[in-house]
């Protein structure tokens, strides 16, 4: 399993997407020693926590992508990603800054409740 540092980058932000039933049930995902680290391959970094959103229903990408601290340096690319890959539509979000994943230096579960839609620039933060 990669350290978070492996794909530290500036100026860029790795985003994922999918469903979860609660905030509680994602936020228990997405800490550090928790699932996530195993279903993407890479240890999380309490200093690089990821920003969250869970909508209670699934929304269009555009709406979660919108909240994002830095959103409007990112959000159309982001959405271009999620029609690519045929996921227009979620109720969670996950963003890590700094961050460049690259699923080809890991194993991915293919079964992972979130995809991940791409690595892409942003700026202002």
């Amino acid at each position: 399993m990669l350290p978070y540092s492996a794909f530290l980058k500036p100026g860029r932000v790795s985003v994922f997407a999918g469903d979860f039933h609660s905030y509680e049930a994602m936020d228990e995902y997405v800490d550090p020693g928790g699932r996530f680290e195993q279903d993407f391959g890479f240890r999380l970094d309490e200093r690089y926590l990821p920003e969250v959103f869970v909508e209670a229903q699934p929304v269009p990408i555009r709406q979660l992508v919108s909240g994002f601290s830095a959103a409007d340096s990112f959000a159309e690319a982001v959405c271009a990603a999620a029609e690519r890959l045929s996921r227009e539509m979620a109720n969670t979000m996950v963003v890590f800054y700094f961050c460049e994943f690259d699923p080809a230096r890991v194993t991915i579960n293919p079964r992972a409740p979130l995809v991940f839609l791409g690595a892409f620039q942003f700026s202002g933060q």
